[in-house]
């Protein structure tokens, strides 16, 4: 099974995942991953490593 994760700085892959799912709908084994100004590197690479997982 194929799955796509978005990532960038910022609620960049956030709302570029939202504006693919009002365009194309809920589309299956897609997730977003937010780096965040406040998150450290290591949370990053853990939340990285969940959305893989799933």
């Amino acid at each position: 099974m194929i799955g796509c994760i978005l990532t960038g700085h910022g609620d960049f892959a956030r709302g570029l995942g939202g504006a693919l799912e009002m365009i194309a709908g809920q589309q299956e084994n897609f997730k977003t991953v937010c780096f965040l100004e406040e998150k450290s590197l290591e949370v990053f690479a853990d939340d990285m490593r969940n959305a893989i997982s799933k």
